[in-house]
């Protein structure tokens, strides 16, 4: 039951009876969090690849607005607004409305990095798995002017019917397979996966679905590979801003060997949880990518967060914060594909 509107918090009821002030508000807390994250990902990503600036944070923060706050008619804002209405205190409010829109700035970001990088990747790949194919590791066949995968001994191609679910338990499957470590931004053009592992990415897929167009395969990898960039995306040094002091430079590296500790205790499905909550919103989205249910996610977080928090705790200046995640983030990927590659 939502709490009468005088114990609303204030920007609770600014939404309920003054929108245009509300709207200014929103607009506050939208630009501080483009502030805080938008320095973390490379300027390329921008059009143009123009370095971050206060021209291209307000053309970001106003793709977030536009996407996932005023978009149709204020539905999403709304519905956030709805799940806000048990909150009685400024701060908590406050606190809620930062979290979430920081998720979506996150959001932004790394659908504009699937969109600049994972297309020509994705081509590459199609192009070996036609290869494949023509190797007789598949059989093909072209049905109203789209090409179908099927396995190397199906009797018969025939189109079927594809749902959400069905993309999703593939996309799962595909994330199973090991990609070839990328060490450094230079490697960007990695051919991703080994021949071996190619044919068992489209294997994956045809265990889930008996016979698929390039068109699905081609979203299923672009799923896939979002997620593989995003995570080993680099700081930008030249948009972060001041550049680290000596004592946030030395307490960073004091830390690494904690962090690394940390990493090391982690099994393979809970890195995957660790790395792919950078790149997703919601313990729902990383619980679907993850196997894992939700609760469990929330409780691990909690469990890792105790963990943390006297490591982090030592963080005493912002500019050091950004880059010891973006360290934490490295190693678990590093210890990912080092589990990857030994299985």
């Amino acid at each position: 039951m939502a709490p009468p509107s005088f114990y609303r918090p204030k920007l609770l009821h600014l939404f309920h009876e003054d929108f245009e002030k509300f709207g200014i508000e929103l607009d506050k807390i939208v630009t501080k969090k483009v502030q805080q994250i938008a320095s973390r990902w490379p300027a390329s990503i921008n059009e143009d690849g123009e370095r971050w600036d206060e021209h291209t944070r307000a053309v970001l923060k106003q793709e977030v607005l536009e996407k996932h706050l005023l978009s149709k008619d204020n539905q999403k804002l709304n519905s956030l607004m709805t799940e806000a209405e048990t909150i009685t205190s400024d701060a908590e409010m406050e606190g809620f409305l930062e979290d979430r829109v920081g998720w979506y700035v996150k959001r932004v970001l790394v659908d504009r990095t699937a969109n600049r990088t994972a297309d020509k990747d994705i081509e590459r790949l199609v192009r070996r798995i036609r290869k494949l194919a023509k190797d007789k590791h598949f059989k093909t066949r072209r049905i109203t002017g789209q090409t179908y995968y099927a396995r190397a001994g199906a009797t018969t191609i025939t189109a079927v019917q594809i749902t959400e679910d069905d993309i999703r338990a593939a996309i799962r499957s595909v994330r199973a397979v090991p990609i070839v470590p990328m060490k450094s931004a230079a490697q960007r053009e990695s051919k991703i996966y080994t021949s071996e592992n190619l044919i068992r990415v489209v294997e994956c897929i045809l265990n889930v679905i008996k016979c698929i167009s390039e068109t699905h395969i081609r979203e299923i990898l672009k799923e896939v590979l979002t997620f593989y960039i995003a995570k080993r995306l680099p700081i930008d040094e030249e948009s972060e801003g001041k550049p680290l002091t000596d004592q946030a430079r030395i307490l960073t590296i004091d830390i690494k060997p904690q962090l690394a500790k940390f990493v090391n205790k982690l099994e393979k499905r809970e890195l995957e949880v660790v790395v792919f909550a950078s790149v997703v919103d919601t313990h729902v989205a990383i619980a679907a990518e993850t196997g894992f249910v939700r609760q469990t996610i929330a409780e691990k977080f909690k469990i890792w967060k105790k963990d943390l928090d006297p490591i982090l705790g030592q963080l005493n200046q912002e500019d050091s914060y950004p880059v010891v995640m973006r360290l934490l983030i490295d190693l678990a990927t590093e210890r990912l594909n080092e589990l990857e590659a030994e299985s």
